[in-house]
């Protein structure tokens, strides 16, 4: 019986070591870094500025340090404005990113041809916050990874948008008389009913 429950209680520890043991680094805190690419324009204009936001939401436990984005923009198809290198890269730098933490980083470029832009993916690398020991001494932990994607993005010419702004604009008009005859309406009913009825206490008093 004593040798049964001896077997059991070595068998419970060998499990346990081997499941932690599995784990690795998992068991210890550690940054997670995701990198998401958007944009808010909309249309995407041939001349016209293009944002690009890449945002960093850190969804580990342990702050992210010396994170770096890379990107690229083809000369070519763009032109250069704001935070971006005259040769097309993106480079960002942000020192450390704490646990739920977020942070947007922004990109301005100017589309020179029409057409479909297929979206590039950034790429990202960080320090997780755990460190391991080697001989050459203590070794940050590192990960790398991708954004997500834009996509295809339609670049559309300057003619073009002016066309969508001009077969638009009756629209606009439709709904703004609208929204006109809906406040408009009821205060007239308020109007016409207020003087019937002063009308009809005028001519009691006469009478």
């Amino acid at each position: 019986m004593f040798a049964a429950r001896r077997a059991l209680l070595l068998f419970l520890v060998l499990v346990v070591l081997c499941s932690r043991f599995a784990r690795g680094e998992d068991d210890e805190e550690s940054a997670k870094v995701l990198l998401y690419k958007s944009t808010t324009t909309a249309p995407v204009v041939e001349g016209r500025d293009f944002f690009v936001t890449y945002l960093l939401v850190n969804k580990g436990d342990a702050t992210a340090t010396n994170i770096e984005v890379h990107d690229r923009f083809d000369p070519k198809s763009f032109e250069m404005l704001r935070n971006i290198k005259e040769n097309g890269s993106v480079y960002f730098n942000v020192a450390e990113l704490a646990p739920k933490g977020k942070i947007s980083l922004n990109v301005t470029v100017v589309p020179k041809l029409t057409g479909t832009y297929t979206s590039t993916t950034a790429r990202i690398k960080y320090n997780t916050g755990i460190s391991t020991i080697s001989d050459t001494g203590r070794v940050e932990s590192t990960r790398s990874g991708t954004s997500t994607s834009m996509g295809k993005v339609k670049i559309i010419s300057v003619a073009d948008f002016g066309k969508k702004s001009k077969t638009s604009m009756p629209q606009w008009i439709f709904i703004s008389l609208c929204v006109v005859a809906t406040i408009s309406y009821p205060a007239m009913m308020w109007h016409t009913t207020h003087i019937e009825a002063n009308k009809a206490t005028g001519s009691k008093k006469s009478a």
